[in-house]
């Protein structure tokens, strides 16, 4: 298993099977949507005790974002630019960028800023607080595998539990139709998600 921004070259059996948020062009592979990530911005609660919670989006003027740096065909920053229209353009309120998902999360869950995240980090950790401050900008998953994996009973027996653990009628964050976290709760079906940010790294400002 691998894990980046950059998926995995099946062509080149790097991989049996590939999670990813690129719809695959190669003709001889095989895909299947798994469902779609709401990106939405969310500050932690000890970022808005320390800095307070903007209400509309030109607030974010006088706050910290942290965002994705573009990298292997992912446009991140492009995204951030597209959903932030005219502020990003009126001066660059961004004090961190980076390529890693996992410090991406743990800034944002320090209190170092506010950042795009999938609407489901309200589901991993109630330290998230989701700001409605504009439409959230959707991005496809999909399986990606070659045309007989399937038919492999180890790769078969990933696959359904692949699919199983993105089910958008099971997880609501993975719909099609944009879910507010507000209502997770009562259409979730399935335990509780684990805190995945219970041991982020502390001291940022």
């Amino acid at each position: 298993m691998t894990l980046g921004q950059k998926p995995a070259d099946l062509h080149r059996l790097e991989a049996d099977l590939s999670v990813q948020l690129q719809r695959p062009t190669e003709p001889n592979l095989k895909i299947l949507k798994l469902g779609r990530l709401h990106m939405i911005l969310f500050a932690s609660r000890s970022y808005i005790a320390k800095h307070g919670r903007p209400t509309r989006l030109a607030d974010l003027r006088k706050h910290r974002l942290i965002t994705m740096s573009s990298e292997a065909g992912v446009q991140w920053e492009d995204d951030y630019r597209r959903a932030l229209g005219e502020l990003s353009s009126s001066g660059d309120p961004v004090v961190l960028r980076t390529n890693s998902n996992s410090a991406l999360v743990w800034a944002i869950a320090g209190g170092a800023g506010i950042g795009f995240l999938p609407s489901y980090a309200a589901a991993v950790s109630e330290d998230f607080i989701p700001l409605d401050l504009m439409k959230p900008f959707p991005l496809d998953i999909w399986l990606v595998y070659h045309a007989g994996a399937k038919d492999i009973p180890r790769i078969r027996r990933a696959m359904d539990w692949i699919m199983k653990s993105f089910a958008p009628r099971n997880m609501p964050w993975f719909r099609d139709e944009f879910v507010h976290p507000d209502k997770f709760a009562q259409l979730h079906k399935g335990p509780k998600l684990p805190n995945m940010v219970a041991m982020t790294p502390k001291g940022f400002l």
